[in-house]
């Protein structure tokens, strides 16, 4: 029913979005600020997996400390937690549709039920994180070049 899939996607996509990137990319991150980038990245990646390790699913550490790697990278570089809050809702949404849509899963090739996500959306979904690292990537950019030439003109107004 409809009532359902809205209360399973409040439950597995917006909470953990909203709790755990305030946890993982909030508290954390903003602990780790002193080391470098690519060190406070790859560290709040790797903590986000073993966080969602357990006995049963240990071949969970990788992908999912890949996947808060990328968040992480997007926190640091877009200097927002919505960037990943943003992330977090539609990974965990789009598991929590083709899981509790079995025609969805079917219409994506799925064949195994809906406990694995269908392989077609493997392409696009590093096609999108492909191009979202360079979107982040070239804003940080423009940010700071903003940054320096306000305050090489003495404007200290926040960017």
């Amino acid at each position: 029913s409809g009532a359902h899939l809205a209360w399973l996607f409040l439950l597995i996509a917006v909470t953990p979005a909203i709790c755990e990137e305030a946890v993982f990319r909030g508290v954390f991150m903003a602990g780790s600020r002193k080391l470098s980038a690519v060190t406070a990245i790859l560290l709040n990646g790797f903590i986000f997996g073993v966080f969602h390790m357990s006995s049963e699913s240990a071949f969970r550490l990788l992908p999912t400390a890949f996947i808060g790697t990328l968040m992480a990278f997007a926190v640091w570089h877009s200097r927002s937690i919505f960037v990943s809050m943003t992330m977090h809702l539609l990974n965990n949404g789009i598991i929590v549709l083709i899981i509790a849509l079995p025609a969805l899963s079917e219409w994506l090739g799925g064949s195994d039920g809906g406990t694995r996500p269908p392989m077609v959306l493997l392409p696009p979904a590093l096609l999108l994180a492909a191009v979202g690292a360079v979107l982040l990537l070239r804003s940080s950019r423009a940010v700071e070049t903003l940054a320096n030439a306000r305050a090489q003109d003495g404007d200290d107004a926040p960017v």
